[in-house]
């Protein structure tokens, strides 16, 4: 996965956006949809889902 621009390493970061997932549970089809991101402006602020 590519870096994004100006981050210092490639941690969490990687992570930022929004993310679907699609499966089964038992015989059931499900999708889950999580969007990542900082709280806040500042380049420390934790990430939230």
């Amino acid at each position: 996965m590519a870096q994004r621009p100006g981050a210092s390493s490639a941690g969490p970061l990687l992570l930022v956006g929004k993310h679907r997932f699609r499966g089964t549970l038992g015989t059931e089809h499900v999708t889950v949809e999580l969007s990542i991101g900082q709280e806040g402006y500042e380049t420390d602020a934790p990430l939230s889902c």
